[in-house]
């Protein structure tokens, strides 16, 4: 009964848009004509009338693209994500007959493709047939990040949860939510280049209007919808693999969806920036988290509230909890076994993929490359202590010597207003001092920077502790005569204070970044210029008509004779008597200035075409600073 009641309901919500999509596209076309008749016969004699009919087809034309661009948006079939990799059975025998197993137990059959992505996700979709009410293809979609984090029972829980949305056929209700939600969102998207025009009322708003009330009305009812088919798949993956397990999934598949996203803007992106791409970001990733103080995928249920978002698609991760633990189900043991390992064993091949990493891009090993990376704070500090001993200095390359010299110079303050002016110089000249130093450590094959959670990174240098090494460089900068003991201590390292300090990576390669982010259906270069040529066509044809429109009209005018006044215009003749100086009585007004065409603000969330488990970054980034 209730499967029957969604699928009402899906039907309901297309036919509903495709009915309501119709009548506004009539009305325009019903403006449309209305213009070109008003054009044709009597007015064309009119600068005022040609103007407006101008406008009415500038603005009538755009907004009919727009709404049959957003029709065939429904019907067009998912393209498979570029930055996707498709795994055979071949490629991953074992990861494969997990997700067989699963499915079997749930009760569905094993999905058609198995994608992995760079995301830290896990989702399924169906390529249905007659808009997504019928079966099609079905396709499993999972993120080497949640992989990388998993254990093969969490592994399980994950894809019982996903085929509990194939078992209760939520796809074929997601399918048309997403389609006619896309729609909608590519119509009024595609609102967005018309002018707008004498900042009034435009057109297009008022096409819009009735658009909105449904968009409203459609996110309130298919969410809610959305949000009960979670459930529903949380109650088959505690029925297959327990209520401990699925509960324990659940708690880490957000947590790594959290610190992936963290990971990948203090690590990953600025790494980008200076050229340093790890062969394998997902093993670097695993690694830091391993090497963590605390468990950061362990995050409390309790800091994302108990009750919903007007729009979100998952129910709090409390709510979730709480009836997992309601539910009488035995436990399945974990023994703790890594997801990974089922993982296919050509893994370069696949990451540079969903990387989407172009052609002869250079990579480091990740090892080397997480050390690099470690090592980035500690090199921009040391750059700007540098620089700003340039400046107090006025002239020369400095290097560590040279800020040394200026410490037993007495210019410690001087030295210290100048860093205080740079981006990096928040203050701390101790520890711009240390990181100078360490990169000198570095540099010398002395010390390497070893990487660790949440951006900091510490020096370790066999022969000198971190303490230590806190304990000279404080008494450094305290007086002059303590920079002695740091100064014998880095020549007994064989650290040269005149060399200057090491680029600490390789110099970026001309014009190359690899993107900061992949989804699951990005937009290629190709579709982007498809793009650009639809509307190059469009503005040529909207031109044409236009012309055509203009000639029509001035033929029309030239057939002699003077053209009529309109009711209530009288013309008293000038001194030369020829010319007419209009009169109005009673006043008149040009009723029709020409429409202006304004963008719609769209909702800043648009639904995604899979049952995920994503939620948004939750933490603060933490600085990087390195620390020994």
């Amino acid at each position: 009964m209730i499967q029957a009641l969604r699928t009402a309901l899906a039907l309901a919500l297309l036919a509903s848009f495709y009915v309501l999509v119709i009548l506004v596209g009539l009305f325009d076309v019903a403006l449309l004509l209305l213009a070109l008749w008003a054009q044709v016969n009597g007015g064309s004699g009119s600068t005022n009338s040609a103007g407006s009919t101008f406008m009415v087809i500038v603005g009538s034309v755009p907004l009919l693209y727009a709404i049959g661009h957003g029709l065939t948006a429904v019907s067009r079939p998912t393209p498979v994500g570029e930055h996707t990799a498709r795994v055979t059975r071949r490629t991953a025998p074992e990861l494969w007959q997990t997700v067989t197993e699963v499915a079997g137990r749930v009760g569905v059959s094993p999905p058609d493709l198995l994608l992995l992505t760079a995301e830290a996700n896990a989702a399924v979709s169906e390529e249905g047939w007659l808009l997504g009410l019928l079966p099609g293809e079905r396709r499993l979609y999972l993120g080497l990040p949640l992989t990388m984090t998993l254990t093969r029972a969490q592994l399980r829980a994950v894809l019982a949860h996903e085929f509990g949305h194939y078992a209760g056929r939520h796809t074929r209700f997601g399918g048309v939510a997403y389609r006619v939600a896309s729609a909608m969102e590519i119509t009024f998207e595609r609102l967005r280049p018309v002018p707008g025009r004498h900042g009034g009322i435009s057109l297009g708003y008022l096409l819009a209007v009735p658009l909105r009330p449904y968009r409203w009305l459609f996110h309130r009812l298919t969410f809610a919808v959305r949000r009960r088919q979670e459930l529903e798949a949380d109650d088959t993956a505690a029925g297959i693999t327990g209520r401990e397990v699925t509960a324990l999934a659940l708690r880490t598949a957000l947590g790594t969806d959290i610190a992936w996203r963290r990971f990948s803007q203090e690590w990953l992106e600025p790494a980008e920036d200076a050229a340093l791409r790890p062969d394998n970001p997902f093993l670097a990733f695993r690694s830091l988290l391993e090497e963590a103080d605390t468990d950061v995928l362990r995050i409390p249920a309790a800091r994302f509230g108990e009750k919903p978002g007007r729009y979100d698609s998952h129910p709090p991760l409390a709510v979730r909890l709480a009836r997992l633990a309601a539910l009488d189900t035995d436990s399945a043991r974990d023994d703790g076994t890594a997801a990974a390992a089922l993982l296919p064993a050509d893994l370069g091949r696949i990451v540079r993929r969903v990387r989407g990493l172009p052609p002869g891009a250079r990579s480091l090993p990740w090892q080397e490359w997480a050390e690099q990376a470690a090592g980035r704070p500690a090199q921009e500090r040391a750059a700007a202590l540098l620089r700003a001993a340039r400046r107090t200095t006025e002239g020369g390359q400095p290097t560590l010597g040279t800020v040394l010299e200026l410490l037993g110079d007495g210019h410690a303050g001087p030295l210290a207003r100048e860093f205080g002016e740079e981006p990096e110089g928040d203050g701390d000249l101790h520890g711009a001092l240390r990181a100078l130093v360490g990169q000198h450590l570095v540099g010398a094959g002395r010390a390497h920077w070893r990487p660790a959670w949440g951006g900091e990174s510490e020096l370790e240098c066999p022969g000198l502790t971190g303490r230590a090494l806190d304990e000279l460089v404080r008494d450094a900068l305290a007086t002059p005569a303590g920079l002695a003991p740091l100064r014998a201590r880095l020549a007994a390292l064989g650290v040269d204070l005149g060399r200057p300090v090491p680029a600490g990576g390789p110099e970026p390669e001309p014009g190359s970044r690899e993107p900061a982010s992949v989804g699951i259906t990005p937009v290629s270069d190709e579709e982007a210029a498809a793009e650009k040529r639809k509307y190059l066509y469009l503005t040529v044809a909207v031109a044409a008509v236009a012309l055509v429109l203009i000639v029509v009209g001035a033929l029309s005018s030239s057939g002699g004779g003077s053209p009529a006044l309109p009711p209530g215009i009288r013309c008293t003749y000038g001194a030369d008597g020829n010319s007419c100086l209009n009169r109005a009585y009673p006043p008149t007004w040009n009723p029709y200035p020409g429409p202006g065409y304004g963008l719609p603000t769209p909702y800043p969330i648009v639904p995604r075409p899979t049952f995920s488990l994503d939620i948004g970054s939750l933490l603060k980034p933490v600085s990087a600073r390195p620390r020994g």
